[in-house]
């Protein structure tokens, strides 16, 4: 699903404050209640961006692989929906207040090339990206900066662990798109590289961290 910028109203999420920088604290009490089909046509759907507070440079890849547990270059196999998490309060321009539930897309992902971290690479695993069609179908919501993944597309991701030892891959550029048709072609990009290096020169953040489940 790959999302075009349009003219739009900015909507800030109040409650959605991401203190762990990238919002993996989202993992642990999100509870999802509804599904939305996968397959839901969001091409003149209106965007609103998500506004987050972030405690590192989201712009500095050092920092990025420094913050997250995994980094990861991976395919993504299938978009299996939206969940949606317990209400919280949002405020848009011009329009007041209003209760919403913020969204998160569920993918399958086959792990190419692990750069940071060890994720299995044998069978696709599953992740939740911050993002997705709202709840009554009427606009899709990302974080600014970012944009939710196609399917069968390559990406870099920069992810975290819950404690139920999910992958929770949230905020701008925490999935860097490759243009890309093989193994190859990623070894050789510029993006790989500059995350290679990063991973080299990490900033590294002292938080509280957890295993995915799906690690080697």
């Amino acid at each position: 699903m790959i999302i075009k910028k349009k003219i739009i109203k900015t909507v800030a999420i109040v409650v959605l404050s991401l203190g762990l920088a990238l919002g993996a604290y989202a993992i642990n009490n999100d509870k999802p209640v509804l599904n939305t089909a996968a397959n839901v046509d969001v091409s003149d759907l209106p965007i609103y961006p998500m506004r987050g507070s972030f405690v590192i440079n989201v712009d500095n890849p050092n920092a990025n692989v420094g913050f997250v547990d995994y980094v990861f270059v991976g395919k993504v196999v299938k978009n299996h929906g939206t969940v949606y998490s317990e209400q919280v309060t949002t405020v848009a321009q011009n329009a007041g207040t209003k209760e919403t539930s913020a969204p998160y897309t569920i993918y399958e992902i086959e792990v190419i090339d692990n750069i940071k971290g060890n994720l299995n690479n044998n069978t696709p695993i599953e992740f939740r990206k911050d993002g997705g069609i709202s709840a009554d179908k009427k606009a899709v919501y990302v974080f600014e900066n970012d944009e939710l993944p196609a399917e069968n597309k390559y990406y870099i991701f920069s992810g975290s662990a819950g404690n139920d030892g999910s992958i929770l891959i949230s905020g701008p550029n925490s999935n860097i798109p490759l243009n890309a048709s093989d193994k190859q072609d990623i070894l050789s990009s510029k993006q790989y590289k500059e995350y290679k290096n990063a991973f080299e020169n990490q900033l590294k953040v002292q938080r509280e961290r957890s295993v995915s489940k799906f690690r080697e």
